[in-house]
């Protein structure tokens, strides 16, 4: 169930630019400046897509860096330390997506990731708090409400094609969900 968390986010990456990520999640500003003088202006797309492209494959990073602590230690026994790293390196990405400034086309589906990351926020605090017993409520409960967010998160990106390729919001999602 928990690799499953991971998988739901690889198709809005790949869709989103593919991982154009950075080294580090604390490396976004200078990957943000460097691809706003470098790509927007040869691509067309506005510098918000371009740093929305960016905190995709972050986004992409953080969640298979969480994937792999859980999979190597279900029980978070003895990885506990590398879990809080994982999951502090999530809400960096989360942190850098919620103070996007987007175009005005772009505020709905902005809108949507802000609650996607405070979804991501509440999520990895639980899992934070719950990461002494995997098998109890508390860490469960995280897990539920960090596959909430991963779904909005989807949804959000999902509104990002359509609002640049002038369809009609929700189309893109209706059609991944008949593949």
């Amino acid at each position: 169930m928990k690799l499953k968390l991971i998988s739901m986010a690889i198709p809005i990456t790949l869709l989103l630019g593919g991982c154009t990520s950075t080294k580090e999640t604390t490396e976004i500003k200078a990957s943000e400046e460097k691809i706003d003088k470098e790509t927007s202006e040869e691509s067309g797309e506005t510098k918000y897509l371009e740093k929305v492209k960016v905190l995709t494959g972050d986004m992409h990073k953080a969640l298979g860096k969480v994937g792999e602590v859980l999979e190597k230690d279900p029980t978070l026994y003895e990885v506990q330390e590398e879990f809080d790293e994982a999951i502090m390196g999530l809400r960096k990405v989360a942190k850098a997506f919620k103070e996007l400034d987007p175009d005005s086309e772009y505020t709905l589906p902005q809108k949507k990731f802000v609650r996607a990351m405070d979804e991501f926020e509440l999520a990895t605090t639980k899992l934070i708090l719950g990461m002494d017993d995997t098998t109890g409520y508390t860490f469960k409960d995280g897990i539920n409400q960090y596959k909430q967010a991963t779904d909005l998160y989807i949804k959000a990106g999902y509104q990002i094609l359509d609002v640049r390729d002038g369809k009609e919001l929700g189309t893109t999602q209706k059609e991944k969900e008949k593949e």
